[in-house]
This record gives structure tokens, C-alpha cells and sequence, in this order.
């Protein structure tokens, strides 16, 4: 089978020919359909390995989709030719976390893509239990889109900021992968969108997917525009993905009882709190590296049922992983680019 290998950290991929997979007693082997290219678990983890503590040779792609080839020999629940959805973090199943519902914080927590090979490659085996049987009426290309996205955005909107309808909530970066999916599930919420990007394609892409207002971070003075907007009361939630650069205005922006939600960084890991000013505004932060099993049903059900809408935007052929990761680095990526693992 064919694959793009990390073969040396921040040189090209190389796309090159691995001996096909064969699935452990509790594995099943997928001929991946589809798998999204992702900013952390792909680029940076190209790039540099991401602080995993990781070493090449790596195959990234830690969202496939598709259909199962082989089962192995204790795997009952699963037969060839199902198709299915793969959840993107490694557990054991056994440990208290996993017994609550937080896979992805288990003891043995792993990232396909990043702990065993992942799913930028025509198959991989992967445990069975990390797979979700699809429904006929969601495409792969939806799933792979949604998989990890859609699943950090719920366990961070829903299950820790409890957004509401009626609440006003700044999503930063809302024309990536993350805000996207924050716009699509905030606005069948009834909640109120305030997207920030960094240019008039990418703030109007966000209004397409039901961003109510936007701002030019390049272009506005962004906390004078969130304090207009809200006539000086604040947002109820800001979905924090940029980072250092936009932490302190972040803060600012949270009126009383506000939450902040995160779960990653782009422009640096380093910030400070003014302790005193968030106490004083009855302020919650939460931090979330990823999400658990309950929560990625809910994401598969949610596509199921159409309630949640992924914008994919590009479906790129295995050769050119290397071009779409160029996307997402240049900020040229809109919504979600896709790969094609079975078009070379």
C-alpha cells in the first residue's frame, strides 16, 4: 500500500510503498476513503513532532474514514465491508477515565497518526473499538471532516462552556477547521456568532456558515469592535485558539460570568492571567486536549441526523498532501481540506 511518510522532521513527504497492515486479535484493518488534514495532529506534527516526543519515520492523519477490509479474530461487533468512522485518540478502555467517558484522558492515552500509523495511507489497522459504524446517509468526506473538529468544538462548547441560545459567543479563527465547526454547532444553538479572521474571503465564509458579525484582526481594533458589538457587556464565550498573541484580549472580552474554552495554540504557549480581574468577573476557563467516546457518537448521530453541516472545501489526492498542508500553513485553508488516500 501507498502512504505519505514523515520521514525527517520538516522536509517533504515522501510518498512511498509500506507493507499492508494486518489486524491484531482486537484490531480490524480500514481502506481509508477519506482523512482530514489537520493543523496540530498533521502539520506541526510534520514539521516538528509537536512536542509528542515523537521520531520519524511517522504516518500522520489522525481522522479517517472508511471501510473495513479485515477483522481480526476476538472482533465480533464488526464484519468487512462496514463502514465506519475512526476515533482519533488511542485508549486502554479500562482505566477510571475511560470508565467516565474521558477517553482522552486515559493513562495510556495515544493520537493515531502520531503513536501508530495514521490514516494518511491507503489502509491502517487501527483497535476495533476505536471504530464507529457510519450510517449510509453521511459521506465519508463528512465524517473525516467532522471526526476531530466537530468533536473538540462539542466537548468545548457544549460539554464545558454549556453555551446557550440567546448567548453571544467570539469564535477566533472561524474560517479554520475548529471555528467552523464552533459557527455551525453556536448557530444551530441559537447562539449569537461573533467570528474574527484575517481577511474579507475568510470573515465572509464565516458569515456563509452563520457567523452573525465579524472583525478583521488584521484591519479592526478587535476589543474596541467586541466592546461596540456587545454595547460594553462582554461575551458569554470566546473559543481561544490562537494563542499568546490573542490571550489578553480574549480575557477582555469575557463579560461577567463568561467562559473561556480552549484546547489549542498557534502563536505561542506563553501568556498571563490577571487573577484579580477574572475572579472579580466570576470568569471560567477550560482547557481540553481532546474529547471521549460519548462525545464522538454524539458528532456521528449529529451528522446523522443533519443537524451539523462540515464545510469541506478540498479533496487532495495523496500526492499532494504536502500542497494542502502548504494551505493550511500560508492561512489559505478555508473550512476542511480532505485527502484521498485511494487517488495517488
Amino acid at each position: 500500500m501507498h502512504a505519505a511518510v514523515v520521514e525527517s522532521f520538516g522536509q517533504p513527504l515522501v510518498i512511498t510503498s509500506l507493507p499492508e497492515p494486518e489486524p491484531a486479535r482486537d484490531e480490524v484493518v480500514v481502506r481509508v476513503e477519506r482523512v482530514a488534514v489537520n493543523r496540530t495532529l498533521d502539520v506541526e506534527v510534520h514539521q516538528s513532532g509537536a512536542g509528542w516526543g515523537v521520531a520519524p519515520p511517522l504516518v500522520t492523519g489522525a481522522d479517517p474514514a472508511g471501510i473495513i477490509e479485515e477483522v481480526g479474530s476476538d472482533v465480533t461487533q464488526f464484519h468487512p465491508g462496514d463502514r465506519v468512522a475512526v476515533f482519533p485518540f488511542l485508549f486502554d478502555d479500562h482505566c477510571p477515565w475511560c470508565r467516565q467517558g474521558q477517553h482522552s484522558a486515559c493513562d495510556q492515552f495515544g493520537v493515531l497518526g502520531v503513536h501508530r500509523l495514521g490514516g494518511d495511507a491507503q489502509r491502517l489497522s487501527i483497535p476495533a473499538r476505536n471504530c464507529f459504524r457510519l450510517p449510509d446517509t453521511v459521506s465519508f468526506d463528512h465524517a473525516a471532516a467532522a471526526s476531530l473538529t466537530y468533536g473538540v468544538a462539542v466537548e468545548l462548547l457544549i460539554r464545558r462552556a454549556q453555551i446557550k441560545a440567546g448567548e453571544t459567543i467570539l469564535i477566533w479563527g472561524g474560517a479554520g477547521g475548529v471555528g467552523s465547526a464552533a459557527i455551525d454547532i453556536s448557530h444551530g444553538l441559537g447562539a449569537r456568532i461573533i467570528a474574527v479572521g484575517s481577511s474579507p474571503e475568510r470573515l465572509a465564509f464565516c458569515r456563509e456558515l452563520g457567523a452573525d458579525e465579524t472583525i478583521n484582526r488584521r484591519t479592526d481594533a478587535v476589543a474596541e469592535a467586541i466592546g461596540d458589538m456587545t454595547h460594553g457587556r462582554g461575551v458569554d464565550v470566546v473559543l481561544e485558539n490562537i494563542g499568546q498573541d490573542s490571550w489578553q484580549t480574549s480575557l477582555g472580552a469575557l463579560g461577567r460570568e463568561g467562559r473561556l474554552v480552549t484546547s489549542g495554540v498557534v502563536t505561542g504557549a506563553q501568556a498571563a492571567i490577571d487573577i484579580r480581574a477574572l475572579y472579580r468577573k466570576h470568569v471560567g476557563l477550560w482547557f481540553s486536549a481532546g474529547f471521549g467516546l460519548p462525545v464522538f457518537s454524539s458528532v456521528i448521530e449529529g451528522l446523522a441526523s443533519g443537524r451539523y453541516h462540515p464545510a469541506v472545501t478540498k479533496v487532495a489526492r495523496l500526492a499532494e498532501a504536502d500542497q494542502a498542508q502548504s494551505l493550511i500553513v500560508s492561512n489559505h485553508a478555508m473550512g476542511r481540506i480532505l485527502l484521498d488516500p485511494q487517488a495517488r
